[in-house]
């Protein structure tokens, strides 16, 4: 497999997970940024817009949990601890 082809699949794949590729020392990916550009870039993020972030997340979680508790109010009480059939 070419060189071109791999960064290519790697860096599909990383952006796939939510990963971003960093190889130390040196460029990154596709992209060309430097692993210091890209680190400096994170430390200057505005940190209320990361815990900001964070509270949309767990707001997701329990919103999530409130679905799913209306979409079986109707199959009952559930009893882990019994084998059926």
């Amino acid at each position: 497999m070419r060189t071109e082809k791999k960064k290519l699949l790697v860096g599909a794949g990383a952006g796939a997970s939510g990963l971003r590729p960093v190889s130390l020392p040196g460029r990154v990916g596709i992209w060309e940024i430097s692993a210091a550009e890209a680190f400096g870039r994170d430390r200057s993020a505005n940190p209320l817009y990361i815990l900001l972030g964070i509270a949309l997340i767990y707001l997701c979680f329990a919103l999530r949990a409130l679905r799913w508790k209306i979409f079986q109010r109707n199959l009952g009480k559930a009893d882990s601890g019994s084998s059926t059939g």
